[in-house]
């Protein structure tokens, strides 16, 4: 399950923004509450203040509505597939993107991987498995590369399948990709997977606009394009494939997708931050209106 915060609008932002005019810092809006728990490590606390949204276009929306205001504020947003995908709405200036997908693709591409996967190999499995399955995450990567391309096509061909939907306690629920894994993690098929995706939009009132057939003609063709897999897989994707292949394979205990996301998260670094270009665009756009959004 992926955490979701409760619906704040956007409009309720910039009020709260407005009612503090006392205040001469910059506002700093996310996509979730899970977002701010990371971000409340990096931002100065003194001159920024956090705002949870519920998803990118409520970030989008708020600090559209504060720019109107004249309210200081910038967004921080997944990039999602806009590397890949024209999206139709143009971003407002002050809203700035993860370099990967998202911020958990973000944890996945830095030290912090490495330290995770590590603290979970308690009887030295990481070997075994990667002699003969070769690396852990490009194994995971060469499942969630394929979810990615289905959710990629989802955008392009408009197939009207949904992916996540909101659970119980301020969870998302999200299909059981070990259902189209064998018993040692192993990638079944296409097929395969397309069912249990398919399935799972139908069950949650998403009927597909194409038959399952031609949900995989279009795979296939995806296939060929090469897309950059730190652009194309979802983080959440990828650390719940991850979760259930430390549990079953590595770790002999039960592992969760939560678990594996907060403890990337706390594992991420500063020289990680500062190493991103959404780390230069935010200190750029910063320095050019003097404040000090980011403490690192």
């Amino acid at each position: 399950m992926i955490m979701h915060v409760p619906l704040r609008k956007p409009c309720a932002h910039q009020v709260a923004a407005s009612l503090t005019k006392s205040f001469k810092g910059c506002h700093v809006y996310v996509e979730s509450g899970i977002d701010c728990k990371f971000w409340k490590f990096f931002v100065n606390r003194t001159s920024a203040r956090l705002h949870a949204c519920n998803g990118w276009p409520d970030v989008v929306k708020s600090v559209e509505m504060n720019n109107s205001q004249g309210n200081l504020c910038i967004g921080i947003i997944d990039n999602d597939f806009r590397a890949l995908f024209t999206y139709p709405d143009k971003l407002p200036h002050n809203v700035f993107t993860s370099d990967e997908h998202d911020i958990e693709m973000m944890f996945l591409n830095s030290d912090a991987a490495e330290r995770v996967i590590t603290h979970y190999d308690a009887s030295n499995q990481i070997d075994k498995f990667e002699s003969v399955d070769g690396p852990l995450l490009d194994f995971v990567y060469a499942i969630t590369n394929r979810i990615g391309l289905v959710k990629l096509l989802n955008q392009k061909e408009g197939l009207n399948m949904i992916f996540k939907k909101e659970g119980k306690n301020g969870l998302f629920d999200i299909p059981s990709y070990e259902d189209f894994l064998d018993k040692t993690c192993h990638y079944k098929s296409d097929k395969s997977m397309i069912n249990v995706l398919t399935g799972w939009s139908r069950n949650q009132k998403h009927v597909p606009s194409k038959t399952n057939e031609s949900i995989i003609s279009l795979l296939i063709a995806e296939m060929t394009k090469n897309y950059d897999t730190l652009q194309l897989t979802c983080g959440h994707d990828a650390c719940y494939v991850l979760a259930y292949i430390l549990w079953k394979r590595i770790a002999n205990k039960k592992v969760s997708q939560s678990e594996v996301e907060d403890m990337l998260s706390v594992s991420y670094t500063e020289q990680s931050l500062k190493g991103t270009q959404l780390y230069h665009d935010i200190e750029d756009w910063s320095q050019g209106r003097g404040v000090n959004v980011l403490r690192v």
